[in-house]
């Protein structure tokens, strides 16, 4: 009975010491296998592994190899960094479709970058818009949120389209431009009940202001220059 006994607790401790024995582990893979999974080149993972930066193993002194759930963990602790990012300018989101040359009357001809609103559900940001009826722009105005201002005029104006210049709200003087666009189309709707021309106070030549957009259709063209 003590011999059986002695047996059973012999043969235990011999399965607890090869148990504790290091084992090559599974699934180790070559760099050229996972250097794409955590998105670092060959020749990068090797090199951090020979400086004995990264979890790797060798076997008599061949290439490193690696288990990709280390690596994984060791490429988030050590190389990645997050950025939260930052508030998309909506000046930057041309949504709507560059004006074609239907689109565009006459006297806007030469002007650019000159966008179409093709959706009232997207927004557009800020800067120049024109509400135009088939060949006439009929008002110009300005503001930080064209869309949202522009379909204000829906009662009260008659117009079949509105295009637009992005400018950023970045200091530029978009009154100004506002002013010289009005100065040099005379809109319909941008005249008082009197029939005087409503426009902000003039800083400049209009032709200067406004050149910076190549203004310079058939229409506008001898009232710049």
């Amino acid at each position: 009975m003590v011999r059986k006994r002695w047996f059973h607790k012999h043969a235990e401790e011999t399965r607890m010491q090869k148990s504790r024995r290091p084992r090559l582990p599974n699934n180790l893979k070559t760099a050229h296998d996972v250097a794409h999974r955590v998105h670092l080149t060959v020749s990068r993972l090797t090199k951090l592994a020979e400086l004995g930066y990264v979890p790797h193993y060798t076997v008599d002194g061949g290439p490193p190899l690696f288990l990709i759930g280390e690596l994984q963990r060791w490429i988030l602790d050590n190389l990645v960094t997050r950025e939260s990012g930052t508030r998309l300018r909506l000046t930057v989101l041309h949504t709507h479709k560059k004006a074609s040359v239907a689109d565009t009357p006459t006297s806007l001809s030469l002007v650019t970058p000159l966008f179409r609103v093709t959706d009232v559900s997207k927004p557009c940001g800020s800067g120049i818009y024109f509400l135009c009826l088939e060949d006439s722009v009929v008002y110009v105005g300005q503001s930080e949120k064209i869309l949202q201002r522009a379909i204000t005029h829906l009662n009260g104006k008659e117009f079949d389209r509105i295009l637009y210049i992005p400018i950023p709200d970045d200091g530029q003087d978009l009154m100004s431009i506002e002013g010289a666009f009005i100065r040099t189309l005379k809109p319909k709707y941008n005249h008082d009940k009197n029939g005087k021309l409503i426009s902000q106070h003039k800083f400049g030549r209009d032709a200067e202001i406004l050149k910076p957009y190549h203004t310079g259709g058939p229409a506008c063209q001898s009232k710049i220059n």
